[in-house]
């Protein structure tokens, strides 16, 4: 979505699926490896815009719903400055 000359808003939404490892308390053997499917889901939002000499900028934050934190919720951002030769 154009939002202002040369300024663009993305949204985004991802749903994933996954099974990830974890140790059984008070084991470090292979044998007390345990494997379990999680779902999660990241909201992403991001600005593109212009930038002078011929550049763009990229921002983007994402929250995730703590998958990999094991519960707590994610955050990340991201600067993206990139310039065509």
């Amino acid at each position: 979505m154009e939002l202002l000359f040369f300024v663009y808003l993305h949204l985004r939404g991802t749903v994933f699926h996954g099974t990830m490892a974890s140790l059984s308390e008070g084991g470090e053997a292979s044998d007390d490896v345990r494997w379990r499917g999680r779902n999660g889901q990241v909201l992403t939002t991001a600005l593109t815009t212009g930038f002078p000499w011929d550049s763009s900028l990229y921002l983007e934050y994402d929250l995730d719903s703590g998958l990999l934190q094991d519960g707590d919720l994610g955050h990340a951002f991201m600067l993206l400055w990139s310039k065509s030769l």
